[in-house]
């Protein structure tokens, strides 16, 4: 009788231990499954992000291309201003004839009535003012550039955030 006991009793603690270990198993297989389903799941959002970075770097490479192109034609089109310009001589429209004078001037200074009473400016306060002006085109060139990188590009941060592949 104490044998059937202990019959009894190791029979019970192993078919314990046994339904135990496959409860166990069963939840160590459902656990393995959820795992490699979510790592299914990231590996898709992943490369879903890598596909939305690859399109944007592409876009940007395109933006970047296209405001070359512009600057390139900008810069163009101003130093062929600056040098329009360059050829002109300004004229003061404040700068009037006087009427107070009997002789015209071409009558004795050897200069025709339109060149005395144009209102030119001379050569060197519109070659001045010229390279002003063109300075001032640099100057608003670089405010613009500026302006682009702090405020449009946000001073680079992202672009180094996603080329470092954070």
């Amino acid at each position: 009788m104490p044998y059937a006991l202990i019959l009894a009793a190791t029979i019970s603690f192993a078919s314990g231990y046994g339904l135990s270990h496959k409860i166990d198993r069963a939840e160590i297989i459902s656990l393995e499954l959820a795992i490699q389903q979510q790592k299914d799941e990231a590996k898709a959002t992943l490369s879903a992000a890598q596909f939305r970075v690859t399109e944007a770097e592409h876009q940007a490479i395109q933006a970047n291309n296209q405001l070359d192109q512009e600057h390139e034609t900008n810069i163009k089109d101003i130093i062929a201003l600056h040098d329009k310009l360059g050829a002109m001589r300004m004229r003061d429209p404040g700068r009037r004839a006087s009427c107070s004078g009997s002789v015209s001037a071409s009558a004795n200074t050897g200069k025709s009535s339109r060149e005395a009473f144009s209102g030119e400016l001379s050569a060197e306060l519109s070659g001045f003012l010229l390279n002003q002006a063109f300075a001032a085109d640099k100057v608003t060139e670089y405010a613009n550039k500026c302006y682009q990188f702090v405020v449009e590009q946000n001073c680079g941060i992202i672009n180094q955030f996603i080329s470092r592949g954070n």
